[in-house]
Formats: structure tokens, C-alpha cells, sequence
């Protein structure tokens, strides 16, 4: 289970790099973030030509939570996962060091295997629980709507009308799936019946040729199959060396890879990254009907029975991933961040101790920071522009971020009622005061509308 691990996490790796293109002309303008995700590529490679070798995943383990720390705070949700996961299997692997010090596969996955599954079901819980909110039902705001008319017009399909049934469809079936996928895992007896599901959907979201989601499928490809018996991995493995030629296998997952990572790494501009992008939606669609079709014949033929104990986590300290998952989903409901908390495309708005959350209906705020919302009036900022135009207010904590980094900006702004005309705002005497870094990474904030229902997509961004 462990080798399959490898391959699909190494696979889930490099959708990442290509859906992310942070590395997007690295060979041409080199940016630290950039050449972090040349090491995913290369450690990821590293991984697939041999998949058994524990050191390599730990390796690309590494490599995916330094990843993670320099995209913060703007690291998607999906990677924020990859990074409990993979700090999860580190803190196996040491726990298996540190008893007897080897690191035998088979002791690492008897470890690892639960903390993986545990998290999944933590953080994909809180997606689907943070979507029970007012503005995903509304039709006209919802982000299942929203997402489902994206997909179909990425193909040329006209787009869902706002009062249609077709919305409504997008927006039931959206909830139904992902808070049945939870549950399903969870119920012993339905545990294979929820990863089916999980793969059919997840599968079926990522073929959006307009925003790519496919890194996000493939991370819980990866952690989906966690939940299977080891007999899958036995069979599929037995039926891959009967029909594939290993040298052909070897060679594809090598070159492919590198010279689509190539193509990113020196061509610069939208045209090429959305390429790259497009290739990736077909590798996705290759590689995820591969796995269903794999394991759909798997469960017609055998009928296998749920393994005992898939979600005892031992020993009980590496409950501290799940538990730092479970943090993570906490925090929009006390205000200590409202970005990269499991509440993607979610509608979820948590303010000023109010939430249009359906269960939860208020907020309990540790923070002040949603207090001080600043208003975009005038600017020479392209960036600060669009807030206002979309009629958004900014954390003053994120403006002062921002204005850290574009101190010559001219910004005419209100704050609690005053309106302030700043020339540079660098000088500003309440724009310049510096952010600590821990806050930069830790505590990112989306931008605040001013409208009581917010649109689905804008409602995502950072606010810098």
C-alpha cells in the first residue's frame, strides 16, 4: 500500500507543479518558489522510477512541506493538505526510527496509513460542511453553480441560467456528494462505496480546462485509495506487470513529466501555461480512468471485506496531524483566518462574530483583524483597483502587507469613517507599519464584501 502511495502522491506531486505554475519560466527569471518546485518535479520523478524505495517518498515528503511553507500564505487548500500528509508520513518514519532504528516499509505504512486517512476525513468534512452555508444556495452567488458553468463552458457548452434547474442541480448534488463521501468512509461497510464516489466526482470536477483542478483531485486520488485493502494494491500491482511493459512504464512516467515540466520552466506568458494546463487535464483523464476502471474490476471481482482498525491511529501521538487539521477547519469560525481553511469555493462567510453557516450561525473572534476593514477609494494600483470595482473591503493587515511590497502606490482610502489620502503608501503612517512574518504566513484573510451575498470566485481571493 505504501509503494501505491508513492506512485499516486508523486503523481498528485507533479499536477500540483503543473496546475500551480509557480515554476512557470524559473530558467529565465529563477525565484525561490520557483526552484522549490523544480525539486517536486525532480524528487517526484525520483519517486515513480521506483516507487519502493521509502527514502525517495521521504525525500519528496521534504521537499512538498518546504513547497507548502514558501507558497504561504497564499498555499491552496489542497497543498496545505499534501503538507499534513506528508508530515504525517515524516513523523511516521521517525516514530519507526526511533524504535528500532530502521525504516521498514511495511512499519511505516502500519503507522502512516491510518494518519492519512484520519486527516482526509477531517479536512474533507469541513469542505463539505462549510458549503451548508446561505450564499451556496443561493443560485445566482452559488460556487457549485458558479464551478459547473465553468466546466461547461471550457468546452464550449452554454453556461447554467442562475434560476435554473440546472442550478439548483449543481448546488444539491455538490452537497449530497461531498457530505456523503465523509460519511460513507467512515461506515465500515461503505468504505469502498465512498471512495468509488469520491473518484468518480472529483474525477469528473477536474476536467475544467478554464481554472485546472486537477491538482486538487489528484491529492485526494492519493489519499482515497489510503482506505482500500492491501489486496488492491497487490492485484493492480500484478495486473500493471502483466499488461505494461515496465521498461515502456518507466520511461513514460520519466520523460513525459520532465519535458512538460521543461516546457513550463522556459516559456513565459498565458498561452503557455494554459497549454501546460491542458495537457494536464488530459494526463489527469488518462491517469484517473486507469485507477477507476481498476478499481471498480477489483470490487466487481473479488468482493473483498473491509480490513478492521483502518482509522486507529498508533501510536496516539500522530493524532496531531489530524489535530492540526481539524485546527486548521476551526479557524473562519473564530476569525483567525478565512483563507486555506478547507472552505474553498464555499460561500462560507464568517465576520465580525456573524456567519451565513446554516449549523453555526455566529463566530467566536480571537482575532481583531476583520474589525479594520479598509475601502479602495482612488488608486494609480491595477490590483487595489479591482477591490473597488468589485465593491470589496480589504483587512488592513493584508493592505499592510501589500504595501510592504509596492510602497510608491498612490491610494485614497477610508478607515473607520476617515478618509486618508496617501501620496506613496509606504509612507503612510498607518499603511507602513510592519506585519510580523508569522502573521504574513499563518493568518491570511480574504477580501470583505460589501454586499450581503458575495459572488463565488472573487469571494476566494487574497486580499494583497
Amino acid at each position: 500500500m505504501l509503494r501505491l502511495f508513492a506512485l499516486t502522491w508523486a503523481a498528485a506531486t507533479l499536477f500540483h507543479v503543473w496546475a500551480t505554475p509557480l515554476s512557470q519560466a524559473v530558467l529565465l527569471t529563477p525565484r525561490w518558489v520557483a526552484i522549490v518546485h523544480v525539486g517536486l518535479v525532480l524528487a517526484a520523478v525520483w519517486v515513480l522510477r521506483r516507487p519502493e524505495l521509502i527514502h525517495r517518498l521521504l525525500v519528496l515528503g521534504v521537499v512538498q512541506v518546504l513547497s507548502a511553507w514558501v507558497e504561504m500564505p497564499a498555499t491552496s487548500n489542497h497543498w496545505l493538505l499534501a503538507m499534513l500528509g506528508a508530515l504525517g508520513l515524516l513523523l511516521a518514519a521517525a516514530s519507526s526510527w526511533a524504535t528500532d532504528r530502521t525504516l521498514d516499509a511495511a512499519e511505516v505504512a502500519r503507522r502512516f496509513l491510518p494518519v492519512g486517512r484520519v486527516t482526509l476525513l477531517v479536512a474533507y468534512g469541513f469542505a463539505a460542511f462549510d458549503k451548508l452555508n446561505a450564499g451556496f444556495f443561493n443560485p445566482s452567488r452559488s460556487c457549485g453553480s458558479f464551478m459547473a458553468s465553468e466546466l461547461l463552458t471550457s468546452y464550449g457548452l452554454p453556461a447554467i441560467t442562475a434560476s435554473g434547474l440546472g442550478a439548483w442541480s449543481a448546488i444539491i448534488g455538490t452537497v449530497v456528494i461531498e457530505c456523503s463521501v465523509p460519511i460513507l468512509l467512515l461506515i465500515r461497510r461503505t468504505r469502498y462505496v465512498g471512495v468509488l464516489v469520491g473518484l468518480l466526482f472529483h474525477g469528473f470536477v477536474a476536467l475544467n480546462l478554464t481554472k485546472f483542478y486537477t491538482h486538487f483531485s489528484a491529492v485526494l486520488l492519493a489519499l482515497f485509495l489510503l482506505f482500500l485493502p492491501p489486496s488492491f494494491a497487490v492485484w493492480s500491482s500484478a495486473r500493471a506487470r502483466e499488461y505494461i511493459n515496465t521498461k515502456v512504464a518507466i520511461n513514460f512516467v520519466t520523460w513525459i513529466p520532465v519535458c512538460l515540466s521543461l516546457f513550463l520552466w522556459v516559456r513565459p506568458g498565458v498561452a503557455a501555461r494554459q497549454r501546460v494546463g491542458e495537457v494536464g487535464v488530459l494526463l489527469w483523464l488518462m491517469f484517473a480512468t486507469l485507477v477507476i476502471v481498476a478499481l471498480v474490476t477489483f470490487l466487481w471481482r473479488f468482493r473483498p471485506e473491509t480490513p478492521p482498525r483502518m482509522l486507529l491511529v498508533t501510536p496516539r501521538w500522530l493524532m496531531v496531524i489530524p489535530l492540526l487539521a481539524l485546527v486548521n477547519g476551526l479557524t473562519p469560525f473564530f476569525e483567525l483566518k478565512t483563507r486555506s481553511s478547507f472552505n474553498m469555493y464555499s460561500n462560507l462567510a464568517t465576520i465580525g462574530g456573524h456567519s451565513n453557516h446554516l449549523v453555526i450561525s455566529r463566530t467566536w473572534p480571537l482575532s481583531d483583524v476583520q474589525r479594520h476593514l479598509v475601502t479602495v477609494l482612488e488608486t494609480d494600483d491595477p490590483r487595489l483597483q479591482w477591490y473597488a470595482a468589485k465593491r470589496y473591503r480589504i483587512p488592513l493587515q493584508q493592505l499592510r502587507v501589500y504595501a510592504a511590497r509596492q510602497p510608491d502606490r498612490r491610494l485614497r482610502y477610508e478607515l473607520a469613517g476617515v478618509v486618508r489620502d496617501a501620496s506613496r503608501i509606504g509612507s503612510d503612517p498607518v499603511l507602513s507599519r510592519p506585519v510580523s512574518g508569522w502573521r504574513i504566513k499563518l493568518q491570511p484573510f480574504t477580501a470583505v464584501p460589501m454586499a450581503d451575498s458575495p459572488p463565488c470566485y472573487d469571494r476566494y481571493r487574497v486580499a494583497y
